[in-house]
């Protein structure tokens, strides 16, 4: 199965973070933004916007943005994964007051994101999705007669 792009992504991570099909995993729900973003850090470097302390603020205050905007992002995948039957997704409200989420693999999710996991297994997906597309079967086609065209011309002269 050939999924969106982020999907993908967030599946790729699942996989690598969920300790195996059907074993579920707690976390609090602002790592959901690391699922798209994992190099991701908020950390403030210093510059020249900047205070006492040496913490640019303008930095931080946009990568806090961006984490919530793929916190958001994360959970809108998350839903669509869960309804295609690839992950069990729960959040709730964990001891303290805040936010937690447990988020279980299939078979199938457990599979398809070892699939995604790998450079091959990715490209051999894609093979397998559109091999059968009218137009690469058009354009493949196309240059076979076009090789063989251009073949025969050197090799007659």
């Amino acid at each position: 199965m050939w999924l969106p792009k982020d999907e993908r992504l967030v599946l790729k991570m699942l996989y690598k973070k969920c300790p195996g099909p059907g074993k579920e995993d707690h976390f609090p729900e602002t790592e959901l933004s690391h699922l798209l973003e994992p190099s991701k850090k908020t950390e403030g470097g210093g510059s020249d916007n900047n205070d006492d302390d040496g913490v640019d603020y303008k930095k931080l205050a946009q990568d806090v943005e961006s984490i919530i905007k793929n916190m958001e992002n994360a959970k809108i995948i998350c839903s669509r994964l869960k309804e295609r039957q690839l992950i069990e997704y729960n959040e709730y409200l964990a001891p303290g007051n805040y936010s937690k989420c447990s988020l279980k693999l299939s078979i199938d999710g457990w599979d398809l994101g070892h699939k995604y996991s790998t450079w091959w297994g990715t490209i051999h997906l894609w093979w397998k999705e559109h091999f059968n597309h009218p137009v690469i079967l058009g354009i493949a086609y196309l240059l076979g007669a076009i090789t063989t065209v251009v073949l025969q011309w050197i090799f007659s002269s």
